[in-house]
């Protein structure tokens, strides 16, 4: 009962206009980076484990996991609680590095056709992701959920480059 009146007190503070803005530049560098990097040829030509996706359906996911992962920032950006003050900037350090090494991995994939560094990449993403959820939960519990389904889809990824990786 105390998690969702948390909840409803954290929606009621966040600011809408942070979530738009991080939500927004998030969306905006991952596409920026699969427009530049992007060749799905190479992926059409992967054999692929049974539960692989089209490549339509990981846009669409990937879509709205950037906006959802932006939208968990924002809340922890507007957080003004000053005894949290340390773990948001740590959560917020923890975010830039993440959007870092995951707009890295779409070029190591697609366009250098690095299967072994991408995965390398992937866990790393998966590391990173885990501990900005930690963070994050520390500051917002929302926030806390949004990275926990972020961080279980990069799992997924990273089963997907490994899989991909062995029988390629």
């Amino acid at each position: 009962m105390k998690i969702i009146v948390n909840l409803k007190r954290e929606l009621r503070t966040a600011s809408l206009k942070n979530i738009l803005i991080c939500s927004g530049i998030t969306l905006f560098l991952a596409v920026i980076t699969a427009l530049i990097c992007g060749n799905l040829r190479f992926y059409y030509l992967l054999i692929l484990p049974a539960f692989a996706f089209s490549p339509s359906v990981y846009i669409v996911i990937w879509s709205l996991i950037y906006i959802l992962i932006g939208a968990a920032t924002g809340i922890v950006a507007g957080n003004c609680d000053s005894c949290r003050k340390r773990r948001r900037i740590k959560g917020l350090l923890l975010y830039a590095l993440l959007i870092l090494v995951s707009i890295s991995w779409y070029p190591t994939f697609f366009r250098l056709q690095s299967l072994f560094i991408s995965l390398i990449l992937a866990c790393t993403v998966l590391f990173i992701s885990y501990f900005t959820m930690r963070m994050y939960v520390k500051v917002s519990v929302l926030s806390g959920i949004i990275m926990l389904i972020h961080t279980l889809w990069v799992a997924y990824l990273v089963l997907l480059n490994f899989c991909i990786l062995i029988i390629n």
